[in-house]
């Protein structure tokens, strides 16, 4: 919204795509990662052992998901610096 809010340029147009498009699969990764943990308990070696990488690939994934709007709020407020480019 903040990107599209601030005029015709090329580069708001630009950026309000990229970060439409990084919001759509964000959302469409969300419910696959909800589906792989609930079947990550059946690639564990044993019940004393519940590790085979399923349940670190999703917390990661979730946690690249929660510093999304960090990042699109980061480029929002220093995309006019001279020093971001675009």
């Amino acid at each position: 919204a903040f990107f599209s809010s601030q005029g015709p340029g090329e580069t708001a147009r630009r950026l309000t795509g990229v970060f439409a498009g990084i919001r759509e699969q964000a959302l469409g990764l969300e419910p696959a990662l909800g589906r792989l943990l609930s079947v990550a308990h059946l690639f564990d070696l044993d019940t004393e052992t519940p590790a085979n990488g399923y349940r670190s690939l999703v917390h990661t994934a979730r946690c690249c998901l929660a510093h999304l709007p960090h990042k699109s709020r980061y480029v929002a407020s220093n995309r006019r610096s001279i020093f971001f480019r675009t």
